[in-house]
Parts: C-alpha cells; structure tokens; sequence
C-alpha cells in the first residue's frame, strides 16, 4: 500500500493540471476579418518560398568608391558606353571631380 501512494498522488497532480490548464484557456468569439483576404489580378500565379542563386557562381555587385548613391543619371533603356563619368555630386561625399566608373 505505501509504494502507490506516490504514484496515485502524481496521476492526481497531472489530472489537476491538466484540468487547470484546460479551465483557464481563454474563449474567443469568431469574428469576421476587418478587411478580405487579397487576390491575385492574375488567372496563374505561381508561390514559393525560396532563396534566388545564380546558376553558375555568386556575383558580387558593389560600387569602386564607397559612399550612398543619391542620383542615378541613366534610366532605363539608356546606352551607356564602358567610359563612363560619374559626377562627383551624384555621390555623397563625394571629391567634386568626376569619378571614373568602369562599367
């Protein structure tokens, strides 16, 4: 008799705390969302999660001088030739000459 009544006082325990835990989770009434979920304009979409990697080496993109780019004077489509200068103002900090950037 004395050897189970440390077991039946542990399975007493585990129960109340069981019990407790169960007693004290908190009801939530459902709600609707404020907003609806967002759709796509397309008819096929695609989702993943991933990481991007070049398929043959990782490249490092970095300027030759360092500073904060503040302007960029070529858009999109623009040609630009292998020479090119990069005004001095369009980096912060920059020398007040112009920078000569391979490109």
């Amino acid at each position: 008799m004395k050897r189970f009544i440390l077991p039946t006082i542990a399975v007493l325990a585990a129960g109340w705390a069981g019990f407790s835990v169960v007693r004290t989770q908190p009801r939530r009434a459902p709600t609707d969302p404020p907003v609806p979920p967002a759709t796509s304009d397309f008819r096929q979409t695609v989702a993943a999660v991933g990481l991007v990697e070049a398929s043959t080496e990782n490249i490092a993109i970095s300027t030759p001088v360092s500073g904060l780019v503040v302007t960029v004077l070529a858009h999109a489509g623009d040609r630009v030739d292998g020479a090119g200068l990069c005004p001095a103002q369009s980096v912060a900090g920059g020398f007040g000459d112009p920078l000569r950037v391979p490109v």
